[in-house]
């Protein structure tokens, strides 16, 4: 068990040193590795958690659950403990960050969670070990599925299974209930490595997020939750309306969306451009589905 790992225990008295430990929904603990976007609100967390909690009744008999961007594994945490704490849950979570598929694990095994992961960037169509371009790739899975599609009237089907650059994405789940995401907020160039859970350039995520959920969301009763800001519309850096509009070019429908405030800082602590637009915005978590 991961208590009595000595590895475990030496990174788990840093994180307490640190002091950069989370308590989330009651007794939840989550630890957070150097280098992962750790919760620190614990408010809009609970917020989220809530929002889980108000569509249990929904989302109860939902089995296969993915969160793209697992980082320390909160979400799919809180998602298991909102809906059904008992339940047998096949829970799955990617990130491009190794810490972070480490750091998950830990969380996991802390608090009893089957998750699965795997390290996987799905802004990057070279994730398998052949290192073939985009146009070559594209190619032999366009010959794969027309072959398998030859003797087929369903068009529609053929072009979907054409468009799914994530085959080996968990290649043993075909498709997800529930997929969950918090991706990052701002869409610009980060300014160091550590800044990448904060941003996104050019919406590389963003747009390769709903191109996932597109091929990999069960229909027609499958759920995309989508946590989200509109940091960036204040900014300037995104268009409004930008969601809604990923939302329909993907075929998906936007089902309802809940607010929050992301913060109400101090007036004295309001020092940066950043902080002040940061204390306009609002939090958005978007229920998504066909």
């Amino acid at each position: 068990e991961a208590e009595d790992n000595d590895d475990f225990l030496d990174i788990q008295r840093k994180f307490e040193d640190n002091k950069v430990t989370e308590n989330l929904v009651s007794d939840k603990r989550v630890y957070s590795f150097w280098s992962v976007f750790p919760p620190t609100n614990k408010v809009l967390y609970q917020f989220i958690f809530n929002t889980f909690m108000k569509k249990k009744t929904l989302l109860k008999n939902r089995e296969t659950v993915l969160d793209v961007g697992v980082g320390t594994g909160v979400l799919p945490l809180l998602y298991k403990v909102a809906i059904n704490p008992t339940s047998n849950l096949k829970m799955y979570g990617l990130d491009v960050n190794p810490n972070a598929i480490k750091n998950a694990q830990i969380n996991s095994e802390l608090h009893d969670l089957d998750l699965h992961l795997q390290l996987f960037d799905i802004t990057n169509t070279q994730n398998l070990a052949q290192k073939e371009s985009k146009d070559e790739k594209l190619d032999k899975h366009q010959e794969t599925v027309t072959k398998k599609f030859a003797n087929e009237k369903n068009v529609a089907k053929a072009r979907d299974a054409m468009t799914n650059w994530h085959d080996d994405l968990f290649p043993n789940v075909s498709e997800f209930d529930v997929i969950i995401s918090n991706p990052p907020w701002i869409t610009a160039k980060p300014i160091s490595s550590m800044d990448s859970g904060n941003y996104d350039d050019k919406e590389a995520f963003l747009n390769a997020l709903f191109e996932l959920v597109e091929s990999r969301l069960k229909k027609p009763n499958g759920t995309f939750w989508l946590i989200y800001s509109d940091m960036s519309q204040k900014l300037g850096l995104q268009k409004e309306g930008r969601v809604e509009e990923l939302t329909k070019s993907h075929g998906l429908i936007i089902k309802a969306v809940s607010k929050y405030k992301i913060s109400e800082p101090e007036n004295d602590k309001v020092k940066t451009d950043i902080d002040v637009v940061k204390k306009q915005s609002n939090f958005l978590i978007y229920e998504i589905g066909w």
